[in-house]
């Protein structure tokens, strides 16, 4: 198993967010995790990552326990995070802010290379290259923080809210380029506010109310779930 979970509980100064969550993601698959505000999804994720610290339970990736690792230990085993709000570093130029997420890849990566294949994904990055990254719209800066990731040449890729904020168009040119990842067999794990999308871009999908697990299975059973209906697909 890629990444696994189990009885995970975590959350901010005295209150618990996550209550005993437990989830599975085999080698190659994409998982989505929907749910509502203030469920706990974005907590999920920085907890795994290591910017929030789990009070128990186990996170596992690829069969090491990973829990007790900083969040700068873990990119460097090929799991990465890109949060909600992107976080770019704004006096950087495109270009300085991709190969800051250089940093975390395994020893003997060839940085130009790992440019080339960011460029080849992204076109826009590479004609706006020399631009600073505070100037780009939101959808260009999305598509940076996924690039600055992949520059880490990760195994495993989580994403926070990809489409948040974002232009129909733009959440359309970005979701093309995440399937061309998928199509390389890159592990996702996808928390997403629009549902339909999440649901039609992963295999299995877990659903996340106040902090548990209320729901999982097959993405195409949960779309014609009737709590999943009513719910989030306003049906």
């Amino acid at each position: 198993m890629k990444l696994s979970i189990e009885a995970l509980v975590s959350g901010y100064g005295v209150v618990d967010v996550l209550h005993g969550v437990s989830i599975e993601i085999a080698e190659g698959e994409v998982v989505a995790v929907i749910g509502p505000n203030g469920a706990g999804k974005s907590t999920l994720l920085r907890t795994i990552s290591g910017m929030v610290a789990a009070r128990s339970g186990t996170i596992r990736y690829e069969g090491s326990e990973i829990g007790s690792l900083t969040s700068s230990e873990i990119p460097r085993l090929g799991l990465v995070h890109v949060p909600e709000a992107r976080h770019v570093f704004g006096r950087l130029t495109v270009e300085q802010n991709l190969v800051v997420g250089a940093s975390a890849a395994p020893a003997g990566t060839n940085r130009k290379d790992a440019l080339a294949e960011v460029y080849d994904l992204f076109p826009m990055l590479g004609q706006k290259a020399r631009d600073l990254a505070g100037g780009l719209s939101g959808g260009q800066q999305q598509m940076l923080a996924i690039g600055r990731a992949l520059m880490a040449r990760p195994s495993m890729i989580m994403l926070d809210e990809p489409s948040l904020g974002l232009a129909p168009l733009v959440v359309e040119q970005m979701y093309e380029a995440l399937d061309g990842l998928r199509r390389t067999g890159l592990t996702i794990l996808l928390v997403e506010q629009d549902v339909y999308m999440a649901l039609d871009f992963a295999r299995r999908a877990y659903v996340l109310e106040n902090g548990g697990i209320a729901l999982a299975g097959a993405s195409a059973a949960l779309v014609n779930d009737d709590h999943v209906r009513r719910s989030y697909l306003g049906i």
